[in-house]
């Protein structure tokens, strides 16, 4: 017994041994570290919710669904269904392809108070303005892709397509995902209501 105690003490640990020892400890203790790290590496850049971006009221995802922000809240007017119409008529887009998002304050621009049945008439023209705006710009994006001026191309579907049917790209490719970094422009060309499909 005395001899084993004297053997014990006697011993010097070796690298071998302190590794042995402590590999356990430095894996859990990086392995949190790696996972904060790559947590913010993951984390996205805040989204805009300036009133005069493209970006504070609309997104299109990589499979071409769109999402609307709206500032104004749905209370039983049926707001929601009317500016969901507002961007399917001028995205040529489905109305199940959208969904809405309203009075999120981290999410949404700040459109004002909803009342007085003034959310069509004060921000139903910045959604339109915004929907119209990113229509042109992606139709411009298409005329790069598909090697044609935008006076060639009609849109279907969120497909922008060559009158003659030759070629086109959807939404999903030209922009999917990404933002559209644009200011609303109050000169891009709102669709004829003569051709609208879903505004009666």
């Amino acid at each position: 017994m005395f001899e084993t105690r004297l053997t014990l003490l006697s011993h010097k640990p070796t690298r071998r041994d302190f590794l042995k020892g402590t590999g356990i400890l430095v894996v859990s203790f990086s392995l949190p570290c790696a996972l904060r790290t790559a947590a913010a590496q993951s984390t996205a850049a805040p989204k805009t919710v300036t009133l005069d971006e493209v970006d504070a009221f609309l997104a299109i995802d990589t499979s071409g669904h769109v999402t609307l922000y709206s500032g104004k809240v749905e209370m039983g007017t049926g707001v929601s269904t009317a500016l969901t119409q507002i961007v399917a008529e001028e995205l040529d887009v489905s109305l199940a392809s959208i969904d809405v998002i309203e009075g999120d304050t981290a999410l949404t621009p700040a459109q004002g108070k909803t009342w007085g049945s003034l959310t069509i008439q004060a921000g139903g023209p910045q959604i339109h303005q915004a929907a119209a705006t990113a229509r042109q710009a992606l139709l411009q994006e298409a005329a790069k892709q598909l090697s044609a001026p935008a006076s060639d191309l009609i849109v279907e579907q969120a497909t922008v397509k060559l009158r003659s049917g030759a070629k086109q790209v959807t939404y999903a490719k030209l922009i999917g995902g990404k933002n559209f970094s644009l200011k609303l422009d109050k000169q891009a060309p709102l669709k004829d209501p003569a051709n609208y499909k879903i505004i009666g």
